[in-house]
């Protein structure tokens, strides 16, 4: 996963000048960006790889079917399926075609289904696609923003201690962030109108 690459940014934020903080705010920098991203409800930078997800159908009878990474940089050819066996089957068989059957809204993160509805049911669509952010230049400068006020907020308070690091385990993933009541309200905010479940 990627960070937010804003170390100049905080520091002309605090008018630091020296190189004294670097370490320390590179060491904040991606438990900010896993915050975020916690905050947001949905990954945000791409991951590295291809994604596979199973997204699940807002309402029923609906065209729309949004994906948790976007925005979208490229769906697979042969990636979007629709099952409704039971075990589901993902193969040429249940395998949509774009332009006929589907379109992709790159931008909005947003499959749109041509002449049918998305089914409700668990896991029946599998969607094999490259998402999010890949750089800083392409991240929201509303986030970009955010995120610079949460390790302005933290090297403050980290003079005395007040943050709290926040760091567990699930399954064979490692979780890192900051306490929630560490954010600041400007921060939260803006990561609340950036929201996956606003959209």
């Amino acid at each position: 996963m990627a960070d937010f690459n804003i170390r100049a940014d905080v520091k002309t934020l605090l008018n630091i000048t020296s190189t004294g903080d670097d370490a320390h705010i590179d060491l904040l920098i991606p438990q900010v960006t896993a915050q975020i991203e916690s905050m947001l409800g949905r990954p945000y930078f791409l991951n590295g790889g291809d994604v596979t997800e199973y997204p699940r159908v807002r309402a029923s009878q609906s065209h729309r079917l949004f994906l948790l990474r976007w925005p979208i940089e490229g769906v697979k050819p042969t990636s979007v399926h629709v099952s409704l066996d039971v075990p589901r089957v993902y193969d040429a068989t249940t395998l949509l075609v774009k332009g006929e059957e589907y379109m992709i809204d790159p931008e909005e993160g947003v499959l749109v289904r041509i002449g049918a509805f998305w089914p409700q049911a668990i896991n029946a669509i599998q969607v094999i696609y490259d998402g999010g952010i890949t750089d800083q230049t392409t991240a929201s400068k509303d986030l970009v923003r955010a995120g610079t006020i949460m390790i302005a907020a933290m090297l403050q308070k980290g003079k005395d201690r007040l943050y709290h690091a926040t760091q567990e385990r699930l399954g064979d993933a490692e979780l890192r962030g900051v306490r929630f009541d560490d954010v600041p309200q400007t921060a939260r905010e803006i990561i609340r109108a950036h929201r996956e479940v606003a959209r």
